[in-house]
């Protein structure tokens, strides 16, 4: 057995992680998600590689590539009846909420209008961060109508490349910043959208989109 001394820092780098995700949830009352736990545990398989008493390197790796093979082939069988299940339930936002529609909506949208690139979005979260993910043209994120949050994206990026934001009806908020924001020549548009899997939707979300062009 390899002492443990010797390996002190990367039991470190393995464990502080998941210790301080745990900590940080509880003191801030923070959801852990799932996606973003991934990446706390990449050094695992490492330090128990080095803590494995006198391993055969060949045999370990096949074992590996067993396994490997196995969780595969396995996530791949169970995914469709996963998502099935979260749809079905209702209980996740992730997996019953439009936002793959409202992202390639206002793509079209916005590239229908301007002819040019989505550049800048923001709006009612999680749906500005959505549409940056989905978007095929990428936009940066004006986080939460802060400038602050976003320092990425100044006052004269907006001029030369314009904004796009999406506001849920009901989120009167998002309608207030975008009313002080935009001036008079921003468009308006309303369109309402739901999530589909396997021919059955969920709860419609109707939008408000406003839309400033570039200032060609």
């Amino acid at each position: 057995m390899v002492p443990l001394r010797q390996e002190a820092v990367l039991i470190a780098l393995v464990v502080t992680p998941v210790v301080l995700t745990i900590l940080f949830g509880f003191i801030f009352e923070l959801k852990i998600s799932s996606n973003m736990m991934v990446g706390a545990f990449p050094l695992a398989p490492l330090l128990a590689m080095r803590l494995a008493p006198a391993p055969d390197h060949w045999r370990l790796y096949q074992r590996a590539r067993i396994l490997v093979i196995t969780i595969t082939v396995a996530v791949l069988l169970a995914s469709p009846v996963i998502a099935d299940v979260r749809f079905s339930s209702g209980n996740d936002p992730d997996a019953i909420e439009p936002r793959q529609e409202i992202a390639q909506f206002v793509t079209r949208l916005w590239h229908d209008r301007t002819r040019t690139p989505l550049r800048i979005v923001t709006g009612t979260d999680p749906y500005e961060n959505a549409i940056g993910f989905y978007s095929p043209d990428r936009p940066a994120v004006l986080i939460d109508f802060s400038f602050g949050r976003a320092p990425w994206i100044t006052p004269d990026a907006l001029t030369r490349n314009g904004l796009l934001i999406v506001c849920v009806r009901d989120d009167v908020v998002c309608q207030r910043r975008a009313a002080r924001l935009l001036p008079p020549p921003a468009e308006n548009v309303s369109v309402t959208l739901s999530h589909s899997f396997h021919g059955r939707s969920r709860r419609p979300v109707t939008f408000d989109i406003f839309l400033l062009p570039p200032a060609s």
